[in-house]
């Protein structure tokens, strides 16, 4: 497994149907969450788990080297601040253990977004590197 955050999206329809395109195409499962806030998402976090590193490397890769988001004059724009808070091998009973795909989920408060973390069993993960 693979923990990021992304501190925001400008357009988080387009930026997490990307997101969701790549894992597809890795196969890769996992989680966005993300706090909406006047029309863009802040404070994202990303839960990724594949089958090897490789194809979790490849995502951040693209997520670094590919058009993912507008700026705030609308011009395409590469993610450049996310951040790879940790990785870490799971048993398959987490919830980051699931078929192909992102479930995006959005969230209010602080409070929420821990509740989900400790759902998926990596709340003191996110905790330990923010």
């Amino acid at each position: 497994c693979c923990l990021l955050r992304i501190d925001h999206m400008n357009n988080p329809h387009k930026y997490t149907r990307c997101l969701q395109k790549w894992a597809a195409q890795l196969g890769i499962a996992g989680h966005v969450l993300m706090r909406a806030v006047d029309g863009r998402a802040k404070d994202v976090a990303v839960l990724l788990s594949g089958d090897c590193a490789e194809e979790l490397s490849s995502f951040v890769s693209r997520l670094r080297t590919e058009y993912v988001d507008v700026n705030s004059k609308g011009h395409k724009c590469k993610e450049r601040m996310a951040q790879v808070l940790c990785t870490f091998q799971t048993p398959s009973t987490l919830a980051c253990s699931q078929p192909a795909g992102l479930v995006v989920q959005t969230y209010s408060a602080e409070e929420d977004l821990h509740n989900i973390l400790r759902e998926l069993h990596v709340l003191q993960k996110w905790l330990d590197s923010t």
